[in-house]
């Protein structure tokens, strides 16, 4: 995370193994989620660099992230021809 004042990386959140290909935050800023080249999802709190979930059901890329509004679910789109919720 790094501040848009001072240009200084304030956090680091290190689980993937291979590259991010997609990284989507909640609307409210507190949380976000991150896609990985391996199909891996890890939902993430800005304050902890430890992931609070981690979704591996999809077989292939995940091409979309989004939360929905009310924050209560995230959907995810994968070239393994599926949507999750």
């Amino acid at each position: 995370m790094w501040s848009v004042l001072s240009g200084v990386c304030m956090a680091v959140y290190n689980a993937h193994i291979k590259s991010i290909v997609k990284l989507r935050i909640c609307p409210r800023g507190y949380y976000f989620v991150s896609a990985c080249s391996d199909n891996i999802i890890f939902l993430w709190a800005t304050n902890s660099p430890t992931p609070l979930r981690t979704f591996i059901d999809h077989s292939d890329l995940i091409s979309c992230l989004q939360f929905t509004k009310n924050m209560i679910y995230i959907i995810s789109a994968s070239f393994d021809l599926t949507i999750r919720v």
